[in-house]
């Protein structure tokens, strides 16, 4: 360990000097007096980038022209992205000296392979690890042999850090429990010890008292993640399925407890709020506007019912799912294999505006979940399924959950509380019982926090997200940043004449539209209502604001003048839920959609240049329509539907009839025009920003050129509509200038994931 730390401390050294070596291997490195270690062969691999001959040795310096890029390194000890040629940084380093730090440790090479793409398929042994290597040392190693060079560590000092705590000892407050298998199999083994003692002197000592097993605390790290509530453990308190990032992609990941490691589940993409089905073989989810299952042995994924804004589900021993298939309203149930879904609860306005983040207690008939609406309606609510038996039961900031121990978990100021709450009288009694600080909550209400029937629990702490607005070029480079808030921020709407930007910010429980102005980053509060204001739109003179006012119990549509005084005006009152997305640029036509639990959405427009403003359908289908944007001249329309099974973008003419136009093949959303209509833009499945070229030739008829790929934003769950950390009906997340060179997105700053903290014989009194 002490020549692992002063190659560590060498490769610092040498970073911290802009210099990369991209051949760390044991022959590179050297012995000198008392050990002393030298690192040679520094810049011999920029040398190779003028030209060396190829080596057949695997041994050797390799490299290889394909497709006019340069492999440089020995294959052994060469990242995946090395190995197939892209362009590398000090992690490559990183990755060569945890496998050094393996080799050292284990006698033999962590990848044994001969050629370039053995190292993409072999895996890392770890059992080959001598059990005396601490778990901070076998935790480096796994963070330095990541392949994906995101989760990989991203510097030397931390390496370094790492290995200063070797010989370190500390005594816990209490016992802390690292995510490692080895330890993990101890507790089990103790535990299953614990329980056969327990049950043995419980036979043989009846009535005498057994000390019960110690509190445990055991942390799991997981890859970034925009979305840091979605998390749920398995009612056998065994496995846990949260959201992630890899690749540009989120998804669910699962984690068992007896693994050393998570992986992602196919099919899962933009999946949010996750439940587990009690025999722990299928999770429900919601993705792309719909409620969706997944069979984990064989990954499959069924869509069972739409959602447009999910807000949450539970599932219960005789097959029936409860959820919340929007952001305001009831709470609905379907049978877990699909179907009509029936409305459970029912909304007492004007106080409450939605029922969110069901739970059911063990009876399977009551369930305890959240509701949302004016400050004394908010906290958490008692029901079941028959809808006779409704009350609220505390006042909380956020969603809570029923713990097998006998109590109700609850989140108050982003403090995790306990208090005892008997599941067959249906009471709270004692005092609470605090637990936890900073538990993550999003501005849905709801918390980083999940609970099995089998006892253990699970949550994550960590800050509030923060959202800045950040223009960036075509290739992603950061140009200029506008604006930091620790509030709640979506659908940024930039004013035609590029002066401002119209948000939607929620500050003390309240959504209404500020106005950010370009030149100077300041903000302003536009309207001031107790009621939610969203989804700000800028008519074409920069002079109004379209917005959605809720007013229970629809959202109608109004419009206000930027001018000092102004008071909102009416446009359309209907009983459905109404979202403007975009205003033509002769000002003639306002394009909204109506959303529909059992539809999902449609998109319609109001004609606004007549004696009476006028709605009527642009584009009605049994599918999710949203989004849409109009093209520059007003004569056509883009939108994403899911009618295919995933959200594409399509073109089609305005106001109709005419044909309709797919531009994606492998899905995209959040679609946005160039000024002077000759690009369009998306979101790809992959999270990338994507341009297309487009010309129209007259007669309903266009051409669309291939799409570019330009780079990815941290713009928190950007491809899916419904943000993690915003409110509903979140359109783009992303604005393009008019000359489609720079793009203000709506940035995430602390794009990363605290570890998850699973509570292992929790005691249930203070």
């Amino acid at each position: 360990m002490q020549i692992a730390k002063q190659i560590a401390e060498a490769l610092q050294a040498a970073h911290e000097k802009g210099v990369i070596h991209r051949d760390l291997k044991p022959a590179n490195i050297k012995l000198g007096s008392n050990n002393n270690v030298k690192i040679l062969d520094f810049g011999l691999a920029k040398v190779c980038d003028i030209g060396c001959d190829n080596a057949t040795s695997s041994n050797s310096r390799t490299m290889a022209t394909e497709e006019s890029r340069l492999i440089v390194g020995t294959p052994r000890y060469m990242p995946p992205e090395q190995s197939k040629g892209e362009q590398v940084d000090r992690t490559a380093d990183i990755w060569a000296f945890g496998c050094i730090l393996y080799e050292l440790l284990t006698g033999q090479a962590v990848f044994e392979g001969e050629g370039v793409g053995d190292v993409s398929t072999e895996a890392p042994d770890w059992s080959r690890l001598p059990v005396e290597v601490p778990e901070n040392i076998r935790r480096l190693l796994r963070r330095c042999i990541q392949r994906e060079r995101k989760l990989r560590l991203h510097d030397m000092a931390d390496v370094i850090i790492e290995m200063e705590d070797l010989h370190q000892t500390t005594e816990p407050a209490k016992p802390v429990l690292q995510d490692s298998s080895q330890l993990r199999a101890r507790l089990i083994w103790v535990s299953t010890i614990a329980l056969v003692v327990a049950a043995i002197l419980g036979i043989r000592f009846a009535g005498r008292q057994v000390a019960p097993s110690a509190e445990m605390w055991l942390e799991i790290n997981t890859p970034p993640t925009d979305d840091p509530v979605s998390l749920a453990i398995s009612r056998d308190g065994q496995q846990v399925v949260f959201v992630a990032t890899a690749e540009g992609a989120s998804r669910l990941w699962l984690r068992s407890l007896h693994s050393t490691s998570a992986h992602p589940l196919k099919g899962t993409e933009s999946a949010r709020y996750p439940f587990w089905a009690p025999e722990g073989h299928s999770i429900g989810f919601f993705a792309e506007g719909k409620l969706k299952r997944i069979d984990i042995p064989t990954e499959s994924v069924e869509i069972l019912a739409y959602a447009p804004q999910g807000r949450g589900g539970a599932w219960n021993d005789k097959g029936t799912i409860l959820f919340a298939p929007n952001n305001n309203g009831p709470l609905f149930q379907i049978p877990s294999n699909g179907g009509e879904p029936v409305p459970v609860t029912r909304i007492h306005g004007p106080t409450q505006r939605g029922h969110r983040y069901p739970q059911f207690l063990p009876d399977g008939d009551h369930f305890v979940y959240y509701v949302n609406g004016e400050p004394d309606a908010l906290g958490i609510y008692l029901s079941n399924l028959s809808g006779s038996d409704t009350k609220q039961l505390l006042h909380t900031d956020a969603a809570g959950a029923y713990a097998a121990q006998g109590q109700l978990l609850y989140v108050r100021q982003r403090t995790l509380f306990a208090q005892a709450f008997n599941s067959q009288s249906l009471a709270l009694s004692g005092n609470a019982v605090r637990i936890a600080e900073e538990v993550v909550v999003d501005p849905t209400e709801s918390s980083a926090l999940s609970t099995s029937m089998a006892g253990p629990i699970v949550y994550r702490t960590g800050p509030s997200m923060q959202r800045q607005l950040v223009w960036f070029d075509r290739a992603g480079r950061e140009l200029e940043r506008l604006s930091t808030s620790n509030a709640p921020q979506s659908n940024p709407s930039l004013s035609p004449d590029g002066l401002r930007v119209a948000l939607q910010r929620r500050i003390d429980g309240k959504s209404n539209v500020w106005l950010l102005d370009t030149r100077r980053a300041a903000l302003i509060q536009f309207t001031a209502v107790t009621e939610p204001v969203m989804s700000p739109i800028w008519s074409p003179d920069s002079k109004s604001i379209a917005f959605t006012r809720f007013e229970a119990p629809a959202f109608n549509l109004y419009r206000m003048s930027t001018a000092a005084g102004s008071s909102p005006e009416l446009l359309l009152k209907t009983p459905q839920a109404k979202f403007p997305t975009d205003w033509s640029r002769n000002g003639n036509f306002l394009l909204y959609e109506i959303q529909d639990p059992g539809r999902g959405s449609d998109i319609w427009a109001l004609a606004l240049k007549v004696a009476a403003p006028t709605p009527f359908p642009v584009v009605r289908k049994p599918f999710t329509q949203r989004g849409a944007q109009f093209s520059p001249d007003g004569n056509w329309i883009a939108y994403e539907s899911d009618e295919s099974g995933r959200f594409q973008i399509y073109v089609q003419p305005f106001p109709g009839p005419g044909d309709v136009w797919p531009v994606t093949v492998n899905g995209g959303k959040q679609v946005r025009w160039r000024a002077d209509g000759k690009e369009l833009f998306y979101v790809a499945m992959n999270g990338e920003i994507t341009a297309v070229p487009i010309a129209f030739a007259g007669q309903g008829r266009l051409s669309l050129g291939s799409p570019v790929a330009l780079f990815t934003p941290h713009s928190g769950g950007s491809i899916e509509a419904e943000s993690s950390y915003a409110n509903i009906a979140d359109r783009q997340q992303y604005i393009v200038s008019a000359d489609g060179q720079r793009f203000l997105v709506n940035t995430v700053t602390n794009f990363s994931a605290s570890p998850l903290t699973i509570i292992l014989n929790r005691k249930t009194s203070p």
